[in-house]
């Protein structure tokens, strides 16, 4: 049986973060895959190469982060043939689906998530 694209296989499977704090990197990791992550390690854009993410099922990066943006992952991973999940997190985002949007037309083959996680109160106009 063949798992769909992007598919997150169960039985603890490591997942690359790209620009997330180390003290951001555990928790938002659980967060997102709880049990069927086997833990998460950290990587560089440079590293985003098909030897490394071989058994790779999801990378994680914020939209922005030092060096680099969503997009620019989005080309590293589609260059390297990555087969598994994109997962974009967002603080605050006024549409996601927007961003969304330019990661796939960077990478269209990709499996692509955004995920807000955290969103601070508004205001409703009117």
């Amino acid at each position: 049986m063949t798992e769909a694209k992007g598919t997150i296989p169960s039985g603890g499977a490591e997942i690359v973060t790209i620009g997330l704090r180390d003290t951001e990197r555990g928790s938002v990791v659980h967060r997102l895959f709880g049990a069927v992550c086997g833990g998460a390690s950290a990587a560089e854009i440079g590293d985003l190469t098909a030897d490394r993410l071989r058994r790779v099922p999801a990378v994680v990066t914020p939209a922005v982060a030092r060096g680099h943006d969503a997009v620019e992952v989005a080309k590293r991973l589609r260059r390297a043939r990555f087969a598994g999940r994109l997962v974009v997190v967002v603080e605050d985002c006024p549409d996601e689906e927007v961003l969304r949007r330019d990661v796939v037309d960077a990478a269209p083959d990709l499996a692509v998530d955004v995920v807000p996680l955290g969103r601070p109160p508004r205001l409703m106009a009117g």
